[in-house]
């Protein structure tokens, strides 16, 4: 399952999300990967894209999201490509 994490933070949280993610990155469990990571070129906000690849279990989301919690708000959105969405709604396969 591909999840789109939209992370933002409040301005006067900038240096401690610079210091931290120059430190730590993003980790991943195993089993996930990281297909992309964008930042909003007017500040306070990335984009990452992520598959889950085996990992079923929605708690390794909550526990790997939750190292930015502190500091970032996380929206995690399920998304799948739109062409092949459209194949699943019209019963086409």
């Amino acid at each position: 399952m591909l999840y789109l994490n939209i992370i933002t933070w409040e301005p006067p949280q900038r240096e401690a999300v610079m210091k931290r993610f120059a430190t730590q990155g993003v980790k991943l469990p195993a089993g996930m990967k990281m297909l992309g990571l964008w930042a909003d070129i007017c500040g306070g906000r990335v984009f990452e894209l992520v598959d889950t690849g085996d990992v079923r279990d929605p708690k390794v989301s909550v526990q790997t999201n939750h190292e930015w919690t502190d500091l970032c708000k996380i929206d995690s959105v399920g998304v799948m490509n739109a062409e092949e969405m459209m194949k699943v709604v019209s019963g086409k396969k």
